[in-house]
């Protein structure tokens, strides 16, 4: 069963253009850095997506490749680090061929928990992230806003990596 708009009617992948006729998004393990690509059918290492239950509007954020510092991607601090999600793990997944869900990125915020720093700002929905020519972005807010009002505003500027 293959994911109905997945062959050259993605909005986000590849400009929602496959690259020759036959071709589906796939997940390829051996791509640089994760990312999802073009594949035919025929090549197994690269497992064409067949469901979601994730919104279009995080497809773009599970390009991105994980990013872990030793300091925080966004201020420069070193302590105290964690991961964070950039796509919710509760907003849903996007599935291959093996039924396995694709992998979402992680961040590496400042931050105790989901309570303070930079990753306290992630959770209260005044810092955001983006995938955006080949690199993660992000905005900090003066309010709370909705991710999908965020992605319209100006100021992204680029992570620390």
């Amino acid at each position: 069963m293959r994911m109905t708009g997945t062959c050259g009617g993605c909005p986000f992948f590849n400009k929602g253009q496959p690259q020759e006729p036959g071709q589906h998004m796939g997940v390829c393990s051996k791509a640089p850095n994760g990312e999802r690509v073009w594949r035919r059918d025929d090549q197994d290492v690269c497992p064409p997506m067949t469901k979601t239950t994730l919104n279009r509007i995080w497809w773009p954020l599970l390009m991105g490749p994980s990013v872990v510092t030793d300091h925080c991607v966004v201020c420069g601090k070193t302590w105290p680090l964690n991961q964070h999600h950039p796509v919710r793990r509760s907003a849903g997944n996007l599935f291959g061929w093996d039924g396995k869900a694709v992998e979402k990125p992680t961040l590496t915020l400042c931050g105790s928990g989901n309570a303070s720093g930079c990753h306290g700002l992630a959770h209260s929905m005044r810092l955001h992230f983006r995938f955006e020519d080949g690199e993660w972005q992000y905005l900090i807010t003066q309010e709370p806003e909705s991710d999908s009002e965020a992605f319209g505003m100006e100021g992204w500027r680029r992570i620390r990596v």
